[in-house]
Formats: C-alpha cells, structure tokens, sequence
C-alpha cells in the first residue's frame, strides 16, 4: 500500500495507533547526492520516532557515494531519545537485519539511558522482515540497490504496510 505524498491524510488501519507509514525516499537522478543526503536526514528526523525504519532506493551507479555520505552524517549524530515502549525491539530489529544479510555501517546501538544510535543498513533485501513490520520503531535507515523507476514501483507494491512515498522536489529557476 502507497500513500503519494508526504503530506497526505493519515488513515493507517493496522498499523499501530502511534505509528505513522513507513518512509520511502526514492533518490532521484538529477539531484546532487550531497543535496539529497541532507534533504533526505532532514525529512527523516522530522519524525522517526512514529515511524517503521525508514527505506532508501537509490540506483546501483550512484549507491556508494551515497553510503558514504549518509555514514559520515550519521556518525556525527548524538544519540537519540528511544521513543517509548521500545523494550527491546531496536537490538531485535537490529540483529534481525543483521541475520537477514542487510550490512551494518553505523550505528545499531541501544545507548541505554543516552538513546538510540542512529542506524544505517546496506545491502537490505526488499524481503528483509524488517521492511514489513510496522512496530518496530527507531533511528533506522534501510538502503537497497535499484535498477529504475520500474523497480522500484515492483518493490513498492511488494510492501505489505503502507508506506509514504517521499517526492524530492527539484528548485525550478526561471529565465
């Protein structure tokens, strides 16, 4: 299930009730990777703490650049307050990715009193448990490799909890 656009009514269902949809950036070609690591940080702190981990699509050509950059940034970032009723559910997600072959690049920890650790995941599997449970929430970032606009709406309709998809918009300049 996909809702358009970032701002679109809630309406969740199943999804538990201080759960927001699952984000899905879907990074485009002609933005500046830079500039579309910082949107893209700045959108996902707005409110991670109500959301399932957070789902990066980028293609193969530009996936690497991107990692690096969304590692530096992460690694530079404080601990996070763990949203409430966490119990346990950050360190099982994190194994849980870690199990079904995702690579960790930074973060993964549960800080105990200091928070969570902001996370990113490589290598994640459109499969991966934890890109289809909606309960877990935390500072997780998945990215997975694509080949295109026509994978990614196959991966999209794949999802069995809804999603936000998330539209960079490009600055328009006139003459």
């Amino acid at each position: 299930m996909v809702t358009q656009q970032d701002n679109a009514a809630t309406g969740f269902g199943e999804f538990p009730s201080q759960a927001l949809p699952r984000l899905v950036f879907v990074v485009p070609q002609e933005l500046p990777l830079a500039e579309v690591a910082e949107r893209l940080l700045r959108r996902w702190r707005r409110d991670w703490h109500q959301r399932p981990p957070a789902w990066i699509l980028v293609e193969e050509g530009r996936h690497a650049n991107l990692v690096e950059m969304l590692r530096r940034r992460l690694a530079k970032t404080s601990p996070l307050p763990s949203p409430p009723n966490v119990d346990g559910l950050f360190r099982d997600a994190t194994l849980a990715a870690l199990d079904g072959g995702a690579t960790l690049v930074t973060g993964g920890q549960d800080l105990s009193d200091a928070g969570l650790q902001a996370t990113l995941f490589v290598n994640v599997k459109p499969s991966l448990r934890l890109l289809h449970n909606p309960e877990v929430q935390g500072p997780i970032l998945c990215l997975s490799r694509s080949s295109g606009p026509e994978r990614n709406r196959f991966l999209l309709e794949q999802m069995e909890s809804p999603v936000r998809l998330h539209r960079f918009q490009t600055q328009r300049t006139e003459s």
